[in-house]
């Protein structure tokens, strides 16, 4: 079985070909292109997934939320199109609570 492995990956060697340069900077800038809809999307509904609109609590897993001293964030995947992206939540206001 393995033998017929190599043999067919030296068959096909075009299929294993390292990308060129220009291949690379062509999907580097398709996915820019994309993650910038996607933050679009997000920013006018931030409670479907970005990339493909899923809107099910079954199909959006959110993590733990992480945090520094000004920002927190929680990472989210998609299980319906296998996307994953950060959601950012910043301080930017304090309001003091009276109830006595």
């Amino acid at each position: 079985m393995i033998r017929e492995l190599v043999k067919h990956i030296q068959e096909d060697k075009e299929i294993f070909k390292p990308a060129s340069k220009d291949d690379l900077a062509a999907r580097t800038k398709q996915r820019d292109l994309e993650d910038a809809k996607a933050r679009e999307t997000f920013l006018k509904n931030p409670l479907v997934c970005p990339y493909c609109g899923a809107t099910s609590s079954a199909d959006l897993d959110y993590r733990e939320f992480d945090g520094d001293h000004n920002q927190v964030w929680q990472n989210v995947h998609c299980e319906k199109c296998d996307h994953d992206w950060s959601e950012i939540y910043t301080l930017t206001d304090f309001e003091a609570n009276h109830y006595n």
